[in-house]
């Protein structure tokens, strides 16, 4: 939400939002991007009218703005009652990649999943009885039982992860163990490191020479 960074429009402003699909919005007082539009697109535009004695100010935590306008049909763009044909100046701001799972996830969790496998393997329980009993589909237990997944433990949906659990502790171990020494790992030496791990070992990846991206360091650092 725009508003959390501090965005304001002036009472008698406008501020005009397009989005990528080319609708345009326009909210008064306190910005906000309405929640609908946040799957729509991952960049908006802005509209700032700026004059030469006006300033626009970038801060980390807060923007001020001046001169927030919405362009009207005849090619000019309005403040208050007056009209003029001053050139605007565009503020781009990148959304957050946060994504929306289309699903919920499944209602039972990785112990119950491996424990309806077991039975079946062991003959404690049918497919059909295990299915029952537990709430998992007997689709799902089969599936586990033939191997088609890569992991058992990996339930719902998502992609694998590139390094496997054991992989990831060890690499955390060796990042707490090099910080107590005085010697702490920064992000880009993070992304070296594991890019250079993944070329010895031959792993394949989807990532750009096989350095991973921001996107894998966030979730990584969760």
């Amino acid at each position: 939400m725009l508003s959390k960074l501090g965005i304001k429009v002036e009472p008698s402003g406008v501020c005009h939002i397009r989005t990528a699909d080319g609708t345009l919005h326009q909210a008064k007082g306190v910005v906000k991007l309405p929640v609908a539009l946040e799957n729509k697109t991952k960049t908006i535009d802005c509209l700032f009218l700026q004059s030469l004695e006006q300033t626009l100010i970038l801060e980390v935590e807060c923007w001020k703005i001046f001169n927030i306008v919405p362009r009207v049909a005849d090619g000019t763009w309005t403040f208050g009652d007056e009209k003029t044909n001053m050139n605007p100046t565009w503020l781009r701001y990148n959304m957050p990649r946060n994504y929306i799972k289309k699903k919920p996830p499944p209602p039972y969790s990785v112990e119950t999943l491996q424990t309806a496998v077991a039975d079946v393997e062991n003959s404690n329980k049918t497919l059909r009885e295990a299915a029952t009993f537990y709430g998992i589909p007997a689709t799902t237990i089969y599936y586990r039982i033939e191997g088609r997944k890569s992991s058992r433990d990996k339930i719902g949906s998502g992609r694998s992860t590139i390094l496997d659990t054991a992989t990831e502790s060890l690499l955390v171990e060796c990042l707490i163990a090099r910080s107590k020494l005085g010697y702490p790992c920064d992000k880009e030496e993070l992304l070296d490191l594991v890019q250079e791990f993944v070329v010895n070992n031959t792993i394949k990846t989807p990532f750009v020479n096989n350095r991973p991206g921001h996107d894998w360091y966030t979730g990584f650092m969760k």
